[in-house]
C-alpha cells in the first residue's frame, strides 16, 4: 500500500460551476439541461434549439415519438412541421 505525501496534492479536480443551479436539490444531468436551456441549445445535443427545448432534429424525433405513444394517425400543423419544410426548401 502506498502512503501519501503530506503537502503535495496531485488530483486533478475541476472548478465547481458556481450559478443558479448549483443548490438546487437536483441531479447532475437536470441541472446540466438547464444550463443548456438558458444558453438557448438543444437539451440532448446542446446545438441552437428549434423548439423551447430542442433542436430540429430532436424536436421531431420527440415529435414521432408522442404521436405513436398516443396513437394519433393525423399530422396536425404544429410547429415541427413548419420548420421540417422550410429547412428542406433551402
Amino acid at each position: 500500500m502506498k502512503k501519501k505525501q503530506k503537502g503535495k496534492t496531485s488530483a486533478y479536480t475541476r472548478k465547481k460551476i458556481i450559478d443558479e443551479f448549483t443548490e438546487m436539490p437536483i441531479s447532475r444531468q437536470q441541472k446540466w439541461q438547464l444550463r443548456r436551456a438558458k444558453e438557448g441549445r438543444c437539451v440532448i445535443c446542446g446545438e441552437p434549439k428549434a423548439t423551447a427545448w430542442h433542436c430540429l432534429k430532436h424536436a421531431i424525433a420527440n415529435r414521432e415519438w408522442a404521436r405513436k405513444y398516443s396513437g394519433s394517425v393525423r399530422r396536425n400543423k404544429t410547429l415541427t412541421y413548419k420548420l421540417a419544410t422550410k429547412g428542406k426548401k433551402k
